[in-house]
């Protein structure tokens, strides 16, 4: 990578954390859900091995190993956090499940749940927001020195826009 790469992904750190605080200070609670699971599954995507991998792996590896929250991936049902969060909040503005998306802590940014015999996810943002911007930094650090990370990232962002 190059120092331009290096700034360019500094930049959109920066912006993410910035725009998300600001969506988070006016409790914008649904947005910032919804953007919290739109980068989960971009920065899955930055990771070795990930190129042909389908949306629900990237986004699975990030909660997985950048975020502890592998627990919450169900092995005979790989896609189905992904479906129920992530594309229900782009597709429908809700989760595909019965939840409650809310400002709060908890836990996990992402609790499952049973209520009444049946599935129930409770995605406290700020815990989310915290945990995820724990691992993004992390990433940051770990990409300066890690050629398969570099790689991964160049691969990734080929012929795309660089933030200034």
């Amino acid at each position: 990578m190059e120092k331009k790469d290096f700034e360019s992904l500094d930049k959109m750190i920066e912006f993410i954390g910035r725009d998300l605080r600001h969506c988070i200070g006016v409790d914008a609670n649904w947005i910032v859900a919804l953007a919290l699971s739109s980068y989960t599954e971009t920065f899955g995507h930055f990771l070795p091995g990930l190129q042909n991998a389908k949306c629900f792996q990237c986004y699975n590896e990030f909660i997985d190993k950048w975020m502890n929250y592998g627990h919450l991936v169900d092995p005979k049902k790989p896609h189905l956090l992904y479906n129920e969060i992530r594309n229900g909040l782009a597709h429908e503005y809700l989760l595909r499940t019965d939840a409650d998306v809310n400002m709060g802590t908890g836990s996990c940014g992402i609790e499952v749940l049973n209520k009444n015999k049946k599935r129930f996810i409770r995605f406290n943002i700020v815990t989310y927001y915290n945990d995820f911007m724990q691992a993004v930094r992390k990433y940051q650090r770990t990409i300066r020195n890690d050629n398969n990370l570099q790689g991964a990232f160049d691969n990734r962002m080929k012929g795309k826009q660089r933030l200034k």
